[in-house]
């Protein structure tokens, strides 16, 4: 292969078609996602793989700054048309992560988990990291489908639910108002705290909606008699919808408005003319004791199928790596999560 020029982007559209011409991408490649992150604080770069001034490879970077460590994250990328170009995009980083003081580059990939895949990072110097950063097991949903068929394709509980939280008048009211927004942090933090998990902070929610347009983004409440029970954060990127946060306070177990609020949400996404609903993160298996085992099979009762991408990898450049291998790998067995590793 001739050498590959690796340069940043700044024509939006060049990036958005780019990415988009992929069978599956995420939001976490976007232009926003970027847009985000420096909202955050966040150093970030956009790189392009030029092959004689052919774009074939993006590559979202972002510097990450933990007290376990420096590091340059590639969330669910590279996006390529040839594998070959892994090797000298990780030269390229590397030098960067040099030049960055970083101790390694992490990719979370949107590469298919495959024995094939593994053994490709792992050949140039990549190593199983201690533990994920953003979904890997995934749940997805094909919305092209008409709403008879997603309904007769659901889990008989499921459509109950739905059906049964209609009966009962449960209303659903979407709300990107700057008071929604706060409401929406208050039951999140809520939520987190009587779940046992950790809550995106106040900043994180609001930049959220500050980098995501109001056609990209949506959040919706499930509210009866007066009480809202449930609430949601859709982010709509290409042809995919994301069901990416979530929070609830519910009273009526029996016909949890939860179901109405999902339902909703879907039929947004077709209106949209999405092809895919992301139900996001999603235990590897039914294996009762995994931390989000609850949550999941909620999400698998709307039907659809499981997308297993390849866990992320690490590429150290110094010795310090040890020490947030060793941090995480602690955080990683407290929290009770495990991965499934492709054998070869």
């Amino acid at each position: 292969m001739n050498r590959i020029e690796f340069r940043e982007i700044d024509k939006v559209k060049d990036w958005q078609n780019f990415v988009q011409s992929f069978d599956f991408y995420t939001f976490l490649q976007s232009w926003q996602w970027g847009e985000f992150q420096e909202l955050s604080g966040e150093k970030i770069w956009r790189f392009g793989g030029y092959l004689d001034d052919r774009l074939l490879l993006t590559c979202l970077v972002i510097k990450v700054k933990a007290r376990r460590g420096t590091f340059l994250l590639c969330p669910h990328g590279p996006l390529f048309k040839d594998d070959k170009l892994i090797k000298p995009l990780t030269d390229f980083l590397a030098s960067l992560a040099d030049q960055e003081k970083a101790n390694f580059i992490r990719l979370s990939t949107a590469m298919l988990s495959t024995k094939q895949n593994a053994k490709k990072l792992e050949s140039l110097g990549y190593r199983f990291a201690p533990m994920h950063v953003h979904t890997e097991t995934t749940w997805l949903l094909d919305v092209s489908k008409d709403q008879q068929t997603l309904l007769a394709e659901m889990r008989k509980t499921a459509r109950q639910m739905i059906k049964r939280a209609e009966k009962e008048g449960v209303e659903v009211v979407k709300d990107n108002s700057e008071t929604g927004i706060e409401k929406f942090i208050a039951m999140h933090k809520k939520h987190a705290l009587e779940a046992g998990y950790e809550a995106f902070s106040a900043k994180f929610i609001k930049n959220l909606f500050e980098a995501f347009d109001q056609n990209s983004i949506s959040l919706k409440f499930a509210n009866y008699q007066g009480q809202t029970e449930a609430a949601s954060v859709i982010i709509f990127y290409g042809k995919q919808a994301v069901y990416y946060l979530a929070a609830t306070d519910t009273k009526h177990s029996k016909f949890s408005p939860s179901y109405l609020l999902q339902w909703q949400s879907i039929l947004e996404a077709k209106s949209k003319g999405c092809k895919v609903y992301n139900f996001w993160g999603v235990s590897p298996d039914d294996n009762p004791k995994h931390p989000i085992q609850g949550v999941s099979a909620f999400k698998r009762g709307f039907g659809g199928y499981q997308l297993d991408l390849l866990h992320a990898y690490d590429y150290p450049i110094n010795g310090k790596y040890r020490l947030n291998w060793l941090i995480e790998t602690l955080r990683r067995i407290k929290r009770k999560y495990y991965f499934i590793k492709p054998e070869f």
